[in-house]
């Protein structure tokens, strides 16, 4: 499995394969979210507070559902892991 996280350099060609967690984790530590990141952390936001609103006026909890649905898939389209 250690095999499948570095880049292999076959002859006359590049395959890209993921970066290795490690330093994966010291790069989004040394400069942050990626621009890409930083957008889907603010819609969830966006979201989840006019999902709190509405429930609130409504008194229905569907509006959470889909911000808690929402999150659920902007979190799982980010996690590179």
């Amino acid at each position: 499995m250690a095999g499948d996280t570095y880049w292999a350099f076959p002859p006359q060609a590049v395959m890209p394969v993921p970066i290795p967690a490690e330093v994966l984790r010291e790069l989004k530590a040394t400069y942050g979210p990626s621009p890409q990141e930083r957008w889907g952390i603010a819609v969830m936001v966006v979201t989840a507070v006019v999902a709190l609103i509405g429930s609130w006026y409504s008194h229905c909890p569907l509006p959470l559902v889909g911000a808690f649905s929402l999150g659920a898939l902007l979190t799982a389209a980010m996690d590179s892991e």
